[in-house]
């Protein structure tokens, strides 16, 4: 994948995430989903952003991150989709491009998008029909984020809005607000 410099400043907000090509799975094993995450911890990605917010998905990954210095969020993500690849090409015996572009991001410009966002990406297994509760999907932090077992920025990060982890849970499970018309926008592809 061709490299393109994308920087933001420190205490940007942004989303980032990308999907496999051509509808194919981008996880395909419990292995595959930890290795990603396990991979996504090596190459940095936790210690230049704060990760309010992440999931793994069967074709896709999302994450909610906010810049702890003026990094070039590319580098690390494009680093990260490349060790992906190969590492699922040489598992599965198969060759070719295994994300379907470039990653995508966006900077998270609206106050209101911060926490739908978080509910929208910890939401998505949900949506998606794999189970039926956010909890019950273990590819997310979402679990940790409930359960506060998270570290103390990004409990920092929840309470601004959220009394504790409970208020947090409530608004996720909460499916009768607005906030995926709010988020239509702001997202790349509506169906994940």
């Amino acid at each position: 994948m061709p490299y393109r410099e994308i920087n933001f400043l420190k205490d940007t907000l942004i989303h980032v995430y990308n999907r496999a090509n051509g509808g194919n799975l981008l996880f395909r094993s419990k292995s595959d989903y930890e290795w990603f995450e396990e991979k996504t911890l090596k190459l940095g990605l936790a210690d230049a952003c704060l990760i309010p917010a992440y999931c793994l998905m069967p074709t896709h990954f999302h994450f909610h991150l906010k810049l702890k210095s003026d990094v070039d969020i590319s580098r690390i993500m494009q680093r990260l989709e490349l060790a992906y690849a190969k590492y699922l090409n040489r598992k599965y015996d198969s060759h070719g491009h295994v994300f379907e572009g470039p990653f995508k991001s966006k900077p998270i410009t609206k106050e209101s998008y911060v926490f739908s966002l978080c509910k929208y990406i910890h939401f998505n297994p949900v949506k998606s029909g794999l189970v039926a509760e956010p909890e019950d999907w273990q590819y997310s932090n979402y679990r940790d984020v409930i359960s506060g077992n998270i570290s103390q920025e990004v409990s920092l990060f929840y309470g601004t809005f959220f009394k504790n982890p409970d208020d947090y849970r409530l608004f996720v499970n909460d499916i009768n607000d607005d906030y995926q018309k709010d988020l239509k926008d702001f997202l790349f592809f509506e169906d994940e």
